[in-house]
């Protein structure tokens, strides 16, 4: 609920953000990572260049947006955590 009530940091939102370009970055290091992102859009029937789009989304969110989204969709209760770990 805290998430639901308070939002997030501006340095939780610049983590987020630089997670996912990262990660994006790391995915595209090969051909194949290339492949995979334009068959990604392809099979999903989405416009070449899409998965930029969505980048260039995630960079210019504000933590008040965020704040907005959590309120109208996060809802705590309809999510179960679950911690597994090695016997």
């Amino acid at each position: 609920e805290t998430f639901r009530a308070e939002g997030i940091t501006p340095d939780e939102l610049s983590q987020a953000q630089g997670y996912y370009r990262g990660r994006r970055r790391f995915d595209r290091q090969s051909p194949g990572g290339v492949l995979d992102t334009a068959l990604w859009e392809l099979g999903n029937e989405l416009p070449t260049g899409f998965d930029e789009g969505v980048v260039q989304a995630i960079e210019a969110l504000d933590v008040d947006t965020v704040k907005r989204f959590a309120e109208e969709f996060y809802a705590a209760d309809a999510f179960t955590l679950v911690k597994v770990v090695p016997e």
